[in-house]
């Protein structure tokens, strides 16, 4: 006997439902692909939105931020300078620091905002370096240059120490691209240590019977390019790498994204403190909407993070350039795995921090574990964003120099170099679980960026803190 549930009349009913409920799922779609339509067509639309008020942009520090920016972080963490740096063979030990006051802050604040909008002595000097560093090649019709190369005979070591120093402005752009696509070119294998460095700046040859070889001890000539066929070969490789991610690029402009109404609730508050997005629908929206509307047809789609990155690039280069950048970061640095859905890479450079903080600070590791602050808890937004709203932006572009050039074991030596400025916050007697999670979560301000600087270096070009992470990654994986 037919039950009520394989009924006939039960059966119509259930197939009369299915068909409504497609019916309205269809309508859905069919309306929220009219908003996303309607959304490219806002990002298509040249019409010139952007403010041409000169006392706007007479309020501008050098890199294109509002003076004003720095009043609304309230919350504000200064990492203070140190003269030790991070060590497995001598683990920081506890020590006392004047509690911090208000004035502190300010103090710093004052004399850091001072120093970012200078063009320093020191940087006119490094101009003159950096363009003795870089050759033009492939010019366009124009004469303009398509693409940048390292001279051939500059020694590794050399541009590991400058980097360190920081790329003056004017070549970021194309330091930034040169070096990307030189360690493309070794096909991803990144510096080890070069040298041996304190905070001072002084430094050393590493020593070879530490049994860590560097990446090279020959010239970055020689890496790939041991003839004048080769070297021609490896440039037009770069070249085609180049203008096939800016052909994909436009191509994509033309598909439409499931993620295009995120993006467009993202690209207003994306680093908005800057002129060039700081206007609905302007140029800078514009080329940040299609930037993020062609990377999120790749694997990985989209996510929040992915916004100022890509609003750091477009600081530096046109959109397609910025494009093919940020894909290659995906690619060939390790975002893509950040990325990716469960973000295992990032969940992997998390672990690398904790086992290399338990090694150079085990009391910091200690404290945090006893108050139970995951690296998750505060430092997700660091790897995600690649520290962009973290640190002030001059500070996190000296990052990205390194970030360039170390590859993504410079992610972790940066949050460990964080960690190291405020270990006596830490781990002083009356911090817990609050104190520690708003430190670590607020805006860092450092009080000396060179300090800073040198002592991320020096993490990278530690042997034994570098063969850790590679032994903590390995670990990590066999265990996933």
């Amino acid at each position: 006997m037919a039950t009520i549930e394989n009924s006939p009349i039960n059966r119509q009913s259930t197939a009369f439902e299915n068909t409504e409920l497609s019916y309205y799922r269809s309508e859905k779609e069919i309306k929220e692909e009219e908003l996303a339509q309607k959304i490219r067509n806002n990002y298509n639309d040249e019409n010139d939105h952007d403010e041409t008020n000169e006392a706007v942009y007479g309020n501008l520090d050098r890199y294109g931020f509002f003076l004003h920016n720095y009043d609304n972080k309230q919350r504000l963490t200064i990492l203070y300078k140190t003269k030790r740096v991070p060590s497995i063979k001598r683990p920081s030990k506890s020590h006392k620091r004047r509690p911090e006051t208000d004035q502190d802050k300010a103090r710093v604040v004052s004399k850091y905002l001072k120093g970012a909008d200078m063009l320093s002595l020191k940087e006119m000097d490094r101009i003159e370096k950096w363009r003795d560093m870089l050759q033009p090649k492939h010019p366009d019709i124009g004469s303009n240059v398509r693409l940048w190369r390292l001279k051939a005979k500059l020694n590794e070591t050399t541009l590991a120490k400058r980097l360190v120093k920081g790329v003056p402005d004017r070549w970021r752009a194309a330091a930034w691209e040169s070096i990307l696509l030189r360690n493309i070119e070794k096909e991803g294998e990144f510096p080890r240590p070069l040298y041996s460095q304190n905070v001072s700046g002084s430094s050393d040859k590493m020593s070879m019977k530490s049994g860590f070889r560097p990446a090279s001890t020959r010239s970055i000539s020689t890496i790939g390019e041991e003839t004048n066929e080769s070297l021609s070969s490896s440039e037009q490789i770069n070249k085609s790498t180049m203008d096939r991610l800016t052909k994909e690029y436009f191509d994509k402009q033309s598909e439409p994204s499931s993620y295009d109404i995120q993006i467009d609730l993202d690209v207003p508050r994306t680093i908005s403190g800057h002129f060039l997005f700081h206007n609905r629908y302007g140029l800078g929206q514009r080329n940040l909407f299609h930037v993020l509307h062609a990377f999120s047809l790749q694997d990985n789609g989209y996510c929040q993070g992915m916004g100022p990155i890509a609003a750091t690039l477009l600081c530096y280069y046109e959109p397609e350039k910025a494009y093919a950048m940020i894909t290659l970061l995906d690619r060939h640095y390790g975002m893509h795995e950040v990325f990716k859905h469960g973000f295992p890479g990032l969940l992997e450079h998390l672990h690398v921090q904790d086992e290399i903080v338990k090694l150079t600070m085990p009391k910091v590791y200690e404290k945090l574990d006893q108050e139970n602050v995951p690296p998750t808890s505060y430092a997700t937004k660091w790897y995600i964003t690649l520290f962009a709203n973290t640190v002030p932006f001059k500070t996190q572009l000296r990052f990205w120099d390194m970030l360039m050039f170390y590859g993504p074991d410079a992610i972790v030596a940066f949050s460990i170099s964080i960690l190291w400025s405020l270990r006596h916050n830490i781990i002083e007697k009356n911090s817990n679980f609050e104190t520690i999670l708003t430190s670590l979560s607020n805006f860092f301000i450092p009080e000396d960026e060179d300090t800073l600087m040198s002592v991320c270096s020096s993490i990278l070009n530690d042997a034994q803190i570098r063969t850790e992470m590679d032994r903590s990654r390995e670990n990590y994986r066999s265990e996933q």
